[in-house]
């Protein structure tokens, strides 16, 4: 099981240098971001996850190149570099490095 964090502080920085991070961006309010959290407690534990609300971090979507236009928006970043944007899909299947 992964270990899921919240970010309670806009802080996203932090966790840049950690090689496989998937940073999900998202609401309390999302149905859709509610579903996934159970599958992304089921990924590899290699993943650091990070869920983010950019509403109360707003420092933190500067890592993000493209739009948050939707929620959940997920990205896996590999020390610090944005490596591609993650489906819903992706996370369900579990098929993040062979995209």
């Amino acid at each position: 099981m992964n270990n899921i964090q919240g970010l309670g502080e806009d802080n996203l920085d932090t966790f840049m240098s950690n090689e496989n991070l998937i940073v999900v961006f998202t609401q309390e309010t999302c149905g859709a971001c509610i579903k996934i959290r159970e599958h992304l407690q089921k990924l590899d534990e290699k993943y650091t996850i990070v869920l983010v609300n950019p509403v109360r971090c707003p420092k933190s979507t500067r890592f993000m190149p493209i739009p948050i236009d939707f929620y959940p928006k997920i990205a896996l970043f590999n020390r610090g570099y944005f490596i591609k944007e993650l489906t819903q899909l992706n996370i369900i299947q579990n098929k993040i490095d062979t995209i």
